[in-house]
């Protein structure tokens, strides 16, 4: 069994003609956004009549908060288009919901140890809380200078090699000083202002450091320390170099000496070989001033001597042969006497040679008594 749908009642049909009516009116008036001035987030007053039904139209724009403010001071968020308030006439205020971002004036203090330095920053921000921005006046004014409230406290907290450090730093090659970075100033001015009771609409985003100045007297004594240290680090690279090429050049005189006791050696070597070549060249040419018999020809006739003395020895131990000492002396004699006229005759083609004389008789008769055996008694 289905239940019958609720039938609207002519009172909510009015209204809901009544709410299309209005709006079909308010989008055909062709409204232009409302303008801001260049340091402003609220546009207005603009006028708001709600007619004796109590309808009332509200044109709405991107990223814009419309703000409806009554006759007694109360206000409300309105999302744009048809709204239903007590018949009168009201007031619109607009806030720029857009990031934005701003450049700061120069701002100086004296630092922690009473030297003047300037910081130039950017913010970048936007409102979050279109009520309280609305209901603050210059609220735009109360950021910037709670920011530059914020930044002097920074300057006041630190010193002025800790804030404008950085080049001098770079020069010197200081490691024990702390240097404050841009993010560390952001982070601070942040913390600050979001305790601000003025500042609660807005959300800072970022601070961006845009310049440091510090005090110019600070500045030229460390440019004088930095010349100063560069000039030293010059000298002391001088001297370093200055020092490598002495070691160069006293490594460059061992090397030249140790070439030149290796070229005396070498001129030694080759003097002893070319000695030796001469010796072998004169020993040459002294065989090639030998007779026609050759060493192993002269070998041949002194064997052939022997193994005639062996065979006479042998001759002489057969029994029955007659043993005459005169005539055995005198054959023994003259076959020994031959072989040192072969030896000559090999060395009288030579310079300064000299013939050798025969063996002595002494000798020779030593000889003969070996080969006869002696008589038993």
């Amino acid at each position: 069994m289905s239940h019958p749908l609720p039938q609207p009642s002519d009172d909510e049909f009015e209204l809901n003609l009544l709410k299309m009516w209005t709006e079909f009116r308010g989008r055909h008036q062709r409204l232009l956004p409302p303008q801001f001035a260049e340091h402003e987030v609220v546009s207005g007053p603009y006028p708001l009549d709600v007619n004796f039904l109590g309808a009332g139209y509200v044109p709405a724009f991107p990223n814009l908060d419309a703000i409806v403010v009554s006759s007694d001071g109360e206000r409300l968020i309105a999302k744009g288009g048809y709204i239903r308030l007590a018949p009168g006439r009201y007031k619109i205020y607009y806030v720029d919901r857009q990031e934005r971002y701003t450049v700061l004036p120069e701002v100086k203090a004296l630092s922690q140890d009473g030297a003047n330095i300037a910081l130039t920053c950017g913010i970048t921000y936007r409102v979050h809380d279109s009520l309280a921005v609305q209901n603050v006046r210059n609220p735009l004014d109360a950021l910037f200078k709670a920011c530059e409230a914020a930044l002097r406290q920074v300057i006041r907290n630190h010193k002025h090699d800790e804030l404008i450090g950085e080049r001098v730093e770079e020069e010197t090659g200081g490691s024990d000083l702390k240097i404050i970075s841009d993010d560390e100033i952001s982070q601070n001015v942040k913390l600050q202002v979001a305790t601000s009771e003025a500042c609660r609409a807005f959300s800072l985003h970022n601070v961006h450091v845009l310049d440091r100045q510090g005090d110019w007297r600070l500045l030229d004594l460390r440019e004088q320390e930095a010349v100063q240290l560069r000039a030293g680090k010059r000298e002391l690279k001088q001297i370093e170099q200055r020092a490598q090429i002495t070691h160069k050049q006293h490594l460059l005189t061992a090397e030249q000496g140790t070439v030149t006791r290796q070229q005396a050696d070498n001129e030694k070597a080759r003097r002893e070989i070319l000695l030796a070549a001469e010796k072998l060249a004169v020993e040459l040419e002294q065989m090639r001033q030998l007779p026609r018999f050759s060493h192993q020809e002269n070998l041949k006739i002194i064997e052939a001597r022997i193994e005639a003395l062996k065979m006479l020895m042998q001759a002489q131990a057969m029994p029955g042969t007659p043993r005459n000492i005169d005539d055995l002396k005198n054959l023994v004699e003259k076959i020994l006497s031959e072989m040192p006229r072969i030896r000559d005759e090999a060395q009288e083609g030579a310079p300064g040679s000299e013939v050798k004389s025969a063996p002595p008789k002494e000798s020779n008769d030593e000889f003969i008594e070996l080969l006869i055996p002696k008589k038993k008694r």
